[in-house]
């Protein structure tokens, strides 16, 4: 996939895959920008084969920059990039050095041996939150670093009123997440006894809950996935205290700001601080589910003074324009150098 003009400098992306949605978020939705800065890109996803490699290089070779977003590549790969690229990037949001990035989520050797090698080799890392370039500079104290959020779409001038009765509670996931938000039923359950609310789930597929029926699962659309959140009275994000969600770029949050949407989070990773210092809603521990969404479902001028807080929070670093600037100078910048 080219586009941009054909004299401009040239970046080629090779990615986790076209459907992946961090692919869309961190490289498909900033393409536009960078072609309105004056860059041609090529975007392929990465191979996984010899026969994938002599197919994508022809697209690849003779570029300015090479970023490899998400995929770590073999020791052997990484030398060959370093070797025939003129500058090397890569571009992560993820714990990419866990063997299980769910559950467990048990450092791998094999992915550390190759995180730490292709660090000391590329010219850009680019990492989707602070802990992420925590490490990094951890592995390789010399490398170049530049902190990107996963962004989302300006908020919109006007936020539409909520009316709803009963309230709605929503979360916004893929499948694999479904565990972090099943896991918090009893206390849904017991929030739903003293607050009555709905629960809206926007996913590939319902939540199995074992007895909480207060649910209503609308199938996932990148088309109305921002119609449907903007309908919640409050967003929620529960996750494990565990190396992979201490990674996470609290993307689904950033989400539910965008559209005025109060925040409950568990208190892992930086939802701490991109959320609750930024008076964009709570952060919570296991036990402190029931209580938080009790306190923001039972008192509207609460939730309103969250949500303005989240959009405002958006508007100053969080934005698709604000984070595709960002990776426009640092991409100009090694042009330079």
């Amino acid at each position: 996939m080219k586009s941009g003009p054909a004299t401009a400098a040239k970046i080629a992306f090779l990615i986790q895959g076209l459907d992946a949605p961090s692919t869309r978020v961190r490289i498909l939705n900033l393409l536009p920008h960078f072609h309105d800065a004056g860059f041609s890109t090529t975007v392929e996803a990465y191979p996984n084969s010899l026969r994938g490699w002599f197919a994508v290089w022809p697209s690849v070779r003779g570029a300015d920059i090479l970023v490899v977003q998400k995929r770590l590549p073999s020791l052997l790969e990484a030398k060959f990039l370093r070797w025939r690229m003129k500058r090397l990037v890569f571009d992560f949001d993820d714990s990419v050095w866990l063997r299980n990035r769910q559950g467990d989520a048990k450092v791998s050797n094999k992915l550390r041996r190759r995180f730490a090698h292709l660090m000391r080799r590329v010219d850009l890392a680019i990492c989707g939150n602070s802990i992420l370039e925590a490490r990094v500079r951890a592995t390789c104290a010399e490398a170049r670093t530049l902190i990107v959020p996963s962004a989302v779409p300006a908020p919109d001038a006007l936020l539409p009123a909520r009316e709803n009765s009963p309230l709605r509670v929503g979360w916004v996931g893929t499948a694999i997440n479904l565990p972090y938000l099943v896991a918090i039923e009893r206390q849904l359950a017991a929030a739903h006894a003293r607050v009555p609310f709905e629960l809206v789930v926007i996913c590939s597929e319902p939540p199995k809950f074992a007895e909480f029926r207060a649910v209503r699962f609308v199938k996932w659309s990148e088309q109305t996935e921002y119609e449907e959140i903007a309908k919640f009275d409050s967003g929620i994000m529960p996750l494990a205290d565990n190396d992979h969600s201490r990674g996470k770029c609290a993307y689904k949050a950033l989400q539910y700001m965008r559209c005025g949407v109060p925040v409950i989070a568990s208190d892992v990773g930086v939802n701490r601080e991109w959320i609750a210092q930024r008076g964009a809603g709570l952060v919570v521990k296991e036990d402190g589910w029931c209580d938080a969404l009790v306190s923001v479902l039972s008192d509207a001028k609460k939730r309103a003074q969250l949500g303005a807080a989240g959009v405002a929070a958006v508007r100053n670093g969080f934005r698709i324009e604000d984070v595709a600037r960002q990776c426009v100078e640092a991409f100009r910048g090694l042009l330079a150098s």
